[in-house]
């Protein structure tokens, strides 16, 4: 029977009330299967309500993320919304100016434009007729290779030079690797990896692996006696070695590699030398009779067809020139950051961006002319453009929202560390921060109780600060590998050694600007801590709150600032004792002097008589309130059902001084710790002065037994219990202030004379202590 429950409940179609409804149907089922499928039931729904709940955390943490984001971008179209309906409007004014509404007539120059635009359309045509034709043998051979749909899309111009099959080869031993099919076209060279043969085929099929474009390789003949028929391709930063069947193959190849390049080179020279006439025609009036037409690019071929001396010119400037040409991408560069920028396509803008300043280094001489210095301001604008739109959604500003999403800012910060600006990133991302961080504190009302809102407080903020510092990590995508978290200033090791992206380890420049930016977040934090502490000294630190209250709202600002220690590693737990060292030594005072004013009215009333609490409802509150101070045990100081053997005095004082102990401990630190320990010292001090006055008082010489028997309490009771308290929190083994007042004070417990003592060895060393310590 339990193995037909357990396949039962293995199955999809598992229910619970058909495998109840067959196991009693049966007569044959017994207590102990009733009970394992019982206890596989609950084992299952168990296991079934854990995953549930782990789904709808998941799910509410990824709503949270994506809501903040629908909040961003509603805000973003809503602004886009007002542009565009404000350029509409402009656009609508600008037609109105116009006499009557209508278009002016043409003038012409626009006349002339317009029919050399229609010319150029006619000739765009007839190019691209021919070029189609030239690419069907392209299109012929990209058909046999898989994965190369694409290459006929962006190289419409592509013309097949040479073809055919060759063998890779390792570029240091020249081992064979594999067989290849290469084609070369007038711009690029394919490489694909030959398929293994198949019945289902005809022909032979390959693989497509790469494209390299012209531009970026260089061909080597290898004159090993032993490789004849290879040849090398460089291509930075490796090198692919490749050999034919036969020599004269091999020639084949090297004379198509050549004519290859001089044909690219050539054509790029008359780009650059129509886009020089293209400019300077443009200046010329077309009002004017007998004027220039100015050659476009398009016109070009036709153009050196009528002048074949100008084209022999160009060829031999081709093969004189020594500067670098510049190419047809870095001229169609401003428009198309102009395109990204406008369409917010910040990614592709930043490659761009990157690319042309790789270019730049490649090539420092790209730009030494007129027009190409023209070029190079041009691309320098759009990308100061670029910096200011990444910026702009980074910046604060009164008609946006302070709730953008966490992705957007990181999309900002980690395009603007690419392109060099760690500095204003961090600068704009922590101004950000701020300002949300001012917003959430000013949502925070106060209801009139301090601590509550103390709480409040204290919890958005240190969790804010929290949430930056793991931003930051994920926006500038980086973390420190050290045992203790992030410092207030890093080590030099860590510049070098310890700061990693992503698990690898950076340059020293890298390092330096990283460790500069965790000092800037660092620097933040602390700003922001001392923004805070001046708020929090203003509501707490007042004489309308308690000093009970006070204690409990700095231990509580403490913990958060102990818990935000553990999460991101940052302490600042001394810097926050350092600012509130003067209020908390005022609060360490009021709470001892109120202590020493209760003993002293207490002792002014005492009669030395035991407590009568004439019910058991007094005495059994009596014993709960001993029970909380940590006295379990009371039954040898209960005489009759409702009378304790103590005075009001001593238990009261009981309370009273533990009570003290719990807030002047919220207190403790570093800095404020002889202080306390003199404070728990001074007030039971007091209290025993109380009871050596009374054994000597001739009003109570038949009462010393009584006196005695509360001496013992107070110390071997209530000091031993607060002395343990003390060492508990503190996290010492003992006090030697607290455990030396047992000896001082034995013989108030009767048959101990009092031991003389010099007055300069008891008390004094606490003091001196105190007052010669330097604080930070």
């Amino acid at each position: 029977m339990t193995d037909i429950s357990t396949a039962k409940m293995a199955s999809q179609s598992f229910d619970p009330q058909d495998l109840v409804r067959e196991l009693t149907s049966k007569a044959s089922v017994s207590i102990d299967g009733l009970l394992v499928a019982r206890k596989q039931v609950q084992s299952l729904a168990d296991d079934t309500n854990s995953q549930l709940k782990k789904n709808v955390y998941k799910n509410y943490s990824l709503f949270i993320e994506t809501a903040k984001e629908i909040s961003y971008l509603k805000n973003e179209m809503f602004q886009l919304s007002h542009l565009l309906t404000d350029q509409q409007n402009l656009m609508a004014s600008l037609l109105d100016i116009s006499i009557g509404g209508q278009r002016p007539a043409l003038t012409a120059i626009e006349k002339k434009e317009a029919l050399d635009r229609v010319v150029k359309e006619h000739k765009e045509k007839v190019i691209n007729s021919t070029v189609n034709t030239v690419s069907k043998e392209l299109s012929t051979l990209l058909d046999r290779i898989e994965g190369s749909a694409g290459i006929l899309e962006t190289r419409t111009r592509a013309s097949v030079l040479f073809s055919g099959e060759l063998m890779e080869l390792d570029s240091n031993e020249y081992k064979i690797i594999q067989p290849i099919f290469a084609i070369l076209l007038n711009d690029g060279l394919i490489v694909s990896s030959i398929l293994p043969p198949n019945a289902s085929r005809n022909q032979k099929k390959y693989k497509f692996q790469s494209i390299y474009d012209l531009d970026n390789i260089a061909v080597v003949n290898v004159k090993d006696p032993n490789l004849e028929t290879a040849f090398k391709i460089l291509m930075f930063p490796t090198t692919k070695v490749f050999r034919t069947d036969s020599k004269q193959t091999k020639i084949q190849w090297l004379d198509a590699f050549e004519a290859a390049k001089k044909q690219r080179k050539a054509s790029l020279t008359l780009q650059r030398r129509d886009s020089l006439m293209y400019i300077s025609n443009m200046s010329i009036d077309g009002t004017a009779s007998g004027v220039k037409t100015p050659i476009s690019p398009i016109d070009r071929p036709y153009a050196s067809i009528l002048n074949p001396f100008e084209e022999a010119e160009l060829l031999e400037e081709v093969n004189e020139s020594d500067t670098e040409l510049v190419p047809q991408w870095l001229t169609e560069l401003p428009e198309d950051l102009d395109v990204c920028i406008a369409q917010r396509n910040f990614e592709d803008a930043v490659s761009l961006v990157l690319r042309v300043n790789e270019h730049f280094q490649m090539y420092p001489k790209c730009c030494d002319n007129i027009m190409q210095t023209d070029l190079k301001l041009r691309v320098e604008h759009r990308i100061k453009e670029l910096i200011d739109a990444l910026t702009h959604d980074l910046q604060i500003a009164p008609d946006r929202s302070l709730q953008t999403g966490p992705r957007s800012s990181r999309r900002s910060v980690r395009l603007l560390l690419k392109l060099g600006k760690s500095s204003l990133a961090t600068k704009l991302f922590l101004n950000q921060r701020s300002a949300l961080l001012k917003f959430c504190l000013k949502q925070q009302k106060i209801d009139g109780a301090t601590l509550q809102y103390i709480k409040r407080m204290s919890s958005v903020f240190f969790n804010n600060v929290i949430e930056t510092t793991k931003e930051f990590q994920k926006a500038f995508d980086l973390s420190i590998q050290t045992n203790g978290g992030l410092v207030a200033t890093p080590p030099t090791s860590l510049i070098n050694d310890n700061l990693c992206v992503n698990g690898d380890k950076l340059s020293p420049t890298q390092s330096q600007s990283i460790a500069l930016s965790m000092a800037c977040l660092v620097s933040w934090a602390r700003n922001q801590l001392n923004h805070f502490i001046g708020l929090f000294s203003r509501h707490v630190f007042t004489t309308q709150v308690s000093p009970s209250i006070a204690a409990e709202c700095v231990a509580i600002i403490r913990y958060q600032c102990s818990k935000m220690k553990t999460s991101i590693g940052m302490d600042f737990l001394f810097y926050l004792d350092k600012h509130l060292k003067t209020d908390i030594e005022r609060i360490i005072t009021e709470i001892k002097d109120k202590l020493l004013e209760a003993i002293k009215l207490r002792a002014a009333e005492d009669k030395w008589v035991p407590q009568n609490f004439h019910n058991k409802m007094k005495i059994s509150k009596f014993l709960e309130d001993m029970k909380d101070i940590g006295i379990t045990s009371f039954d040898k100081y209960i005489v009759d059902e409702y009378c304790v053997n103590l005075t009001s005095n001593s238990t009261t004082f009981a309370k009273s001084y533990f009570n003290s102990l719990k807030d002047l401990l919220k207190l403790t630190n570093s800095v404020t710790k002889k202080l306390v320990i003199e404070a728990l010292i001074v007030t039971f001090k007091a209290q025993m002065k109380h009871i050596a006055t009374s054994l000597k008082s001739p009003l109570f010489k038949s009462e010393h037994m009584f006196i005695e028997k509360n001496a013992a309490f107070l110390l071997d009771v209530v000091l031993t219990l607060n002395e343990n308290y003390y060492c508990d929190k503190i996290q010492i083994n003992s006090c030697e202030e607290l455990a030396r007042m047992h000896s001082d004070y034995a013989y108030l417990k009767g048959g101990i004379e009092p031991k003389p003592r010099a007055r300069s060895k008891t008390s004094s060393p606490i003091k001196t202590a105190y007052t010669s310590t330097t604080y930070l």
